[in-house]
């Protein structure tokens, strides 16, 4: 896919979807507001973030950060997930937002509990918690003939 194929009339697009051996992640931001990639965050090539910052009232910034991370996700790459979130440093507000694949994470309290043994997902939830966010959304939001209903 290319960026044309994803443009919408009206947003700002920021994607990874033209990078070779990627599944693509898309964010994309209503025109008038001042928003651009983040000069200074490292993502140390974790695969498949795509950051925004948009500029909010006086020195407020938000830094979006669209996330797809594959279920097969290497040992490697979800260090450097859990290591980018524990980076973000400089903002007044954070926007993560994803599929994260990992199911086992019962996020029905908003802090998550691990329903299993599963030490990437426990690395993970310890990452988010190191920089006290919280999970909005706590019910499934992608369903699937035959499978398990998911949060996202």
């Amino acid at each position: 896919m290319t960026k044309i194929d994803l443009h919408i009339p009206g947003y700002n697009l920021f994607t990874n979807a033209e990078t070779d051996g990627v599944r693509g992640v898309t964010v994309h931001i209503k025109e008038g507001y001042n928003c651009m990639e983040p000069e200074k965050l490292c993502l140390d090539h974790a695969s498949e973030v795509v950051p925004v910052e948009l500029k909010l009232n006086k020195n407020d910034k938000l830094l979006i950060l669209g996330i797809y991370r594959s279920p097969n996700s290497t040992t490697d790459n979800n260090e450097k997930l859990n290591n980018l979130i524990r980076s973000i440093e400089g903002y007044s507000h954070i926007l993560i937002a994803g599929d994260f694949n990992y199911p086992k994470i019962m996020w029905s309290d908003g802090d998550g509990t691990i329903n299993s043994s599963n030490c990437d997902a426990g690395k993970f939830l310890d990452a988010t918690r190191d920089v006290y966010l919280y999970q909005h959304v706590d019910f499934a939001t992608r369903h699937q003939v035959n499978q398990d209903s998911n949060v996202l």
